[in-house]
């Protein structure tokens, strides 16, 4: 069953969610040395040095997952997390940054990002592009593949294909916003392909969403949280679960929830959804997502499936089902 995470001091070492030499460790935290400035050490290392084992598994690894989707091993603490580096090397704990920081703000007038308001449009984000292409109109082109980058006269020539036909378009500036490991397809003048082949080899962790919209009153979840962060070390193919209906209820209509799940992996496009002692499990490439949040009666599923299908309704239980992520 989730848990939820401790917030202050008191509650930290009043909570059973870590263990008694966890929270040892973290007292000693302000009196361990700050590490080599001039040393490339990953997220994994740093937090060992510095908190331990159990705390890089069950409090950084979830939330690390829950930001870029990726192991604390492959991500170097100084791109990853720059502000707790300077925390250490500025002050030599991450503790006494973290007062001695607050204090410094609190002088200066400023308020902490934590404490700054979360917001986002009432539709989602999609309406930032459909805007933009509102605005931008036949000046957008879609289905439309760069192949070639060269200059000529001081200014970008583009080849591309469009819908099979050759284009060649004129810049002064060049822009590239795809992913690291499709740059190499692009040719690009003065630049060999030797260089361009180490983009391919930059990881992209494969995730995979699943948004999940139900009638509120069959959910007996308070939903009283900003969702769910899943360690790695409990072996769940899940990342977490965000409470969408509660962080922005306004895109919800009035009596209904919502909550986006995230997988680990890249699951096909096949879902199925499965019953096992009266827990509906919804599941992708033999991946299953087990509920965490109990359900009165199985009606509470039709608006995941979008229509209704008597042959998955007949193998849910009746009395109780569990529906949503563990």
């Amino acid at each position: 069953m989730p848990q939820p995470l401790p917030m202050s001091p008191q509650a930290f070492f009043g909570s059973g969610f870590f263990s008694w030499k966890a929270k040892l460790s973290l007292v000693g935290e302000p009196f361990r040395p700050a590490g080599n400035p001039d040393h490339e050490e990953s997220l994994s290392e740093f937090v060992l040095r510095r908190l331990g084992r159990e705390f890089l598994d069950y409090a950084i690894n979830p939330f690390v997952a829950g930001v870029y989707a990726g192991a604390p091993e492959k991500l170097g603490m100084q791109q990853a997390f720059p502000k707790l580096h300077e925390l250490e090397q500025r002050y030599g704990s991450l503790i006494g940054g973290q007062i001695l920081g607050a204090r410094e703000r609190k002088n200066e007038g400023r308020v902490s990002k934590q404490r700054a308001p979360m917001f986002s449009f009432r539709q989602g984000l999609g309406t930032l592009p459909e805007r933009f292409q509102e605005l931008l109109g036949d000046s957008i082109l879609l289905r439309t593949r760069a192949l070639r980058i060269s200059k000529d006269s001081g200014r970008w020539l583009v080849d591309a294909e469009q819908e099979g036909q050759r284009v060649i378009f004129s810049a002064d500036h060049v822009i590239y916003s795809g992913t690291a490991h499709q740059l190499p397809e692009i040719s690009i003048e003065e630049v060999a392909t030797s260089e361009l082949e180490t983009f391919r080899t930059i990881y992209h962790p494969p995730v995979s969403s699943l948004s999940l919209a139900f009638p509120r009153n069959r959910v007996e979840h308070p939903l009283d949280g900003f969702g769910l962060l899943v360690p790695e070390a409990e072996k769940r193919k899940i990342l977490g679960a965000l409470f969408i209906s509660t962080l922005f209820p306004r895109r919800m209509s009035r009596g209904s929830g919502s909550f986006d799940c995230f997988h680990r992996g890249n699951p096909s496009t096949g879902v199925r959804f499965a019953s096992k002692g009266g827990i509906a499990g919804i599941s992708s490439q033999g991946t299953e997502i087990h509920a965490g949040y109990k359900c009165r009666t199985g009606s509470c599923l039709s608006p995941f499936l979008g229509k209704s299908d008597s042959s998955i309704r007949s193998r849910l239980r009746k009395n109780q089902i569990e529906v949503g992520c563990t």
